[in-house]
């Protein structure tokens, strides 16, 4: 496992043998946050504009998410993109859910995908998304199509038995497979999409904030930064 990364990287995303992410620096004197944002290519990292970061990220669609949710906001959103290059979108403080086409317009908007708890992290699993519920301690699947729950692992509700999950943040689909994870157990699950069994674990030493893979490379991220495994 070797460490790319510092803690004060966010939101990464890989395309084209590039990852690209930001950092954000909270200045408690003056109560501000200012952004750095880069392109990385494994030997160097370029400063980037927020522009080019966020055009890099939703291509066309970022002018017209970035007018729905501001620039600062956006920066915080959940997304997954649809085979037909639509992207759902979510910000965990409001719970409202998007559709953009590719060109950035909105097709629908719903607070339908959600049951009071809230949602952190999502992923697209074909013409359903997943859903990360770290304070009931579960994940949840609904259709696109209908807006109803298709499958529910983990406590569902505020007992906190922790019999599957320990506060799952983050979720990530690919090829298949759903990667959980599973902050509070210190692991990343790989879970069967259909049956919902949970299969062996990658443990960490550190509590796991998100996993991610581009152009075939793992990526998770630590209590410590972002390493690759």
């Amino acid at each position: 496992m070797q460490k790319i990364l510092e803690k004060s990287t966010c939101r990464l995303y890989g395309r084209n043998q590039y990852l690209y992410f930001f950092h954000r620096h909270y200045h408690p004197s003056i109560g501000e946050e200012n952004f750095n944002f880069f392109r990385y290519d494994f030997k160097k990292r370029i400063k980037i504009d927020s522009e080019t970061y966020l055009l890099s990220i939703f291509g066309k669609a970022a002018r017209g998410i970035v007018s729905v949710y501001g620039d600062r906001t956006t920066l915080d959103i959940s997304w997954g993109r649809l085979s037909d290059g639509s992207i759902i979108t979510n910000y965990y403080q409001e719970q409202v859910f998007y559709r953009f086409d590719p060109e950035g317009h909105v097709v629908w908007k719903t607070d339908k995908l959600w049951d009071l708890n809230t949602v952190y992290s999502i992923a697209i699993q074909e013409n359903s998304i997943w859903c990360a519920i770290p304070t009931s301690h579960t994940i949840k699947r609904y259709s696109l199509d209908t807006f109803k729950e298709e499958l529910a692992i983990g406590d569902n509700d505020y007992s906190d038995r922790k019999e599957k999950f320990d506060y799952p943040e983050d979720v990530f689909y690919k090829n298949g497979r759903l990667y959980v994870s599973d902050m509070g157990n210190k692991r990343v699950c790989v879970v069967h999409p259909e049956t919902g069994e949970v299969g062996n674990p990658m443990n960490f030493d550190e509590s796991v904030w998100a996993f991610r893979i581009f152009d075939g490379r793992a990526y998770v991220r630590l209590d410590s930064g972002y390493y690759m495994v």
